[in-house]
Parts: structure tokens; sequence; C-alpha cells
């Protein structure tokens, strides 16, 4: 399949992911490539699991489209549509839009059309959590290690911050805002260990892939490198951050992930385990220690 997203079951031995014009594909490791199956129609979009019990999946089509599913094994005729509240039009929503789980808090999640909201039950009830319409369509969120700050960026290339996130509203502006690229921001990413240390990636030609704020979004620098030890011209998906070692970084790329052990400072081509191919999503399992990639074909 063509994931556009993923996540592994904790323990990382079966995973599922959202898939172009595929539904939502769920494999093991038991089952090898043979044993993978539908169990969602359509295009897939974002998948999210419930730490707390892992029969509790949500996913998306197209568009505003969040759907729950709590039996087990999933099948394409269990899922629950979850967007009671969103009173925004499902065209503001991007193709497949994001949608996030706080990880800390599983009954909270957030999702963006041109406005952000979030839900505290888990979909059944949603409210609008900041004042900003953007210009364009939200394409990245994440939620802090705390829970208290949500960030999100757009096609237009602006980020955004908007801080106490659990009981925001309507009426409350972002604590920041600020033109990062002139490009598709396809990921935001917060420090693990700092949540004044937001990341960016850009996956449009011609600008900066990976940029970094140490000011919760206020300002914003490139960590693209230079040289032959550079991020390469081309479109930067998704990061993940070593939560043992913040230098540690790890960036999926049309030309599979690149790794700086430097903060971004050099990077190097991963060229070993992974091949040269679209990586969407990079996803850690803290149970086994297993990185995750999900590609987008091969």
């Amino acid at each position: 399949p063509q994931f556009y997203s993923g996540k592994p079951f904790p323990g990382g031995a079966s995973y599922l992911g959202g898939s172009q014009d595929n539904g939502v594909p769920y494999g093991t490791d038991t089952g090898g490539k043979e044993g993978w199956k539908d169990i969602k129609g359509g295009d897939g979009g974002e998948v999210h699991i419930d730490p707390r019990n892992p029969q509790v999946i949500f996913t998306a089509n197209t568009r505003l489209s969040i759907q729950k599913n709590t039996a087990w094994p999933p099948t394409t005729n269990d899922w629950a549509m979850k967007i009671n509240g969103i009173t925004e039009e499902s065209t503001n929503f991007g193709f497949i839009a994001p949608f996030i789980m706080d990880y800390n808090k599983p009954d909270i999640l957030y999702t963006g059309g041109k406005n952000l909201w979030r839900t505290t039950d888990q979909g059944d009830n949603w409210v609008q959590a900041a004042n900003t319409e953007t210009q364009t369509s939200i394409t990245a969120l994440a939620v802090s290690a705390d829970s208290n700050t949500v960030a999100f960026g757009t096609q237009g290339g602006v980020a955004y911050v908007v801080n106490n996130a659990q009981t925001s509203t309507a009426s409350t502006s972002p604590s920041a805002s600020a033109q990062v690229a002139n490009g598709y921001i396809s990921s935001v990413t917060f420090d693990p260990t700092n949540a004044n240390t937001l990341y960016a990636t850009v996956s449009t030609f011609g600008q900066k892939h990976l940029w970094k704020s140490t000011n919760q979004g206020q300002s914003w620098t490139s960590l693209d490198g230079s040289g032959g030890s550079a991020l390469p011209d081309v479109p930067a998906h998704d990061l993940f951050i070593d939560p043992g070692n913040t230098q540690r970084l790890f960036v999926g790329t049309d030309l599979g992930i690149y790794v700086s052990t430097d903060g971004g400072g050099t990077w190097a081509h991963e060229a070993g385990q992974v091949a040269n191919v679209v990586t969407e999503r990079l996803e850690y399992d803290s149970q086994s220690g297993n990185l995750f990639a999900f590609t987008h074909g091969r």
C-alpha cells in the first residue's frame, strides 16, 4: 500500500495505517506480507490507537471523516462517525486531514480544517479550540508532552501555537504565529523533554525542509545544513526525536530516512535497513524500542 499514516500497536508486533485508495490495512509480524487485511475501505487517513485499550482505534477517510472502532477483530462494518459539534465545512479540511490523540490523555483529540477543534470524550463532542481561522487548511498537528500546548501548521507555511490547549475556546488567540516557509508544513513535533522547543518539516521543493523554534513558535531557524552533509532538496514529511537523546533526529523524506546525531548540524542518509522510498510517517514503539517507517509505496 501507499501509506499516508501508520501506527504500531503497543509492543510493535502488529500495526495499521491509512493508505491511498486501499483503506486501512492491518498486519502483524507473524502474518507476513500475505497476512495483511483491510479493516476499512476507501482512502485511509490518519490512524490512532488508545494505549489504555488497543482495541479502540480511530481513523478517517478523506476530509472531515473521523471514525472510531471498538470491535475486535475490527472489520469494515464497525466504524462510528465521531465529528459531532464540528460546524466547519468539510471542504475546509485537507484531503487527508490531520487529527491527533494526546497519548498522555487519550480521551483528548484535536483536528483542524481552517480552525482548531478539540474533543475531551474521544469524539462524542467537539468544540472549537482557538479563534484563528487560517487562510489555508491545517496540515499538521502536535501536542506537547505535558499536554498543555498544541501546535499546528498550514498548507501555506504558517505555524501556530496555542497554550492551555486543554481548556482553550473559540475566543482563545494563539500565543504564537509565524511564517516558517513558503510551502506546505507536513509535520510539527515538540521536543519530548522541552515544550518550548518545536520542529516543523516542509514538503515543498525549493524550500528549507526542517525548521526549529526554541521559543514555542515565535521564530524559526533552518536545520537543513550545508554541503555534503545537508538534507537534500526533496519533500520532508515527518520527524522523530529520540526521547533518550534529543540530539538524535530522524527525518522521513522522498528519498528515505536521514539521520542527525548532532541536533541537525549534519545529516547522513540511512541507506541500510530502509529503501530509498517516500517515507510519510515515523512512529516509535516505546515497549519494543523500534522505530517504524510507513512508506508511500513499496
